[in-house]
């Protein structure tokens, strides 16, 4: 299911299940993580990607401020480097 598909109300149950099948560990910093401070990661869509078949595909339930920082080395990684995938 894409992002931009979910409803507000699924949002906690898809996040509930995707903590549970990581026995509550952050699969980037490898360290149990409360539900709480867990957000859904999702492929962004940039500007030149606006057919990119995997746009607003999510990956997984991540910490929060882990997907803040994997959001900035992403994009300046395609800023600086390209938008290879």
């Amino acid at each position: 299911m894409a992002f931009n598909e979910l409803k507000q109300k699924d949002i906690l149950p898809l996040k509930t299940k995707l903590h549970k099948r990581n026995k509550g560990i952050c699969p980037l910093l490898g360290i149990h993580v409360d539900i709480n401070e867990m957000t859904l990661d999702h492929i962004h869509k940039l500007k030149s990607e606006d057919y990119a078949h995997n746009k607003g595909t999510i990956r997984n339930a991540i910490e929060f401020r882990a997907n803040a920082l994997e959001g900035k080395i992403t994009n300046n990684w395609k800023r600086y480097y390209g938008a290879d995938e």
